[in-house]
């Protein structure tokens, strides 16, 4: 999939992969299914992503931080909690579509 073109200089394969990836999610669902696959993903991946900072701040006190988080510790903390609310209500209330977006997402994994 990584293979470039040699007149386009693009990765063709890997385009025309996603665009049959594409379809077949297209054709296999309603949108609002597929909205909820994708929204579900992202959500899920900031707020582990949140709870990493914590991690690393508390694992690692001593290492630079070129960059300070605005609002540290309160409006992190206050976006994972919301963050986990609407995960939580997603795997609660549409546990179908739940399941299959973390499929997608773990399937995207380096092995």
């Amino acid at each position: 999939m990584a293979v470039i073109h040699p007149k386009w200089r693009t990765p063709v394969f890997s385009l025309i992969g996603q665009g049959i990836w594409a379809g077949v999610l297209t054709l296999s669902g309603r949108y609002d299914q597929l909205y909820t696959y994708v929204i579900f993903g992202m959500v899920l991946s900031y707020t582990l992503t949140v709870i990493g900072l914590f991690l690393l701040r508390w694992s690692r006190p001593d290492i630079p931080r070129p960059y300070r988080c605005t609002g540290y510790p309160w409006l992190p903390a206050i976006y994972i909690f919301i963050g986990a609310a609407w995960t939580l209500n997603t795997i609660i209330t549409r546990p179908h579509e739940a399941f299959w977006g973390s499929f997608i997402v773990l399937i995207g994994i380096p092995g």
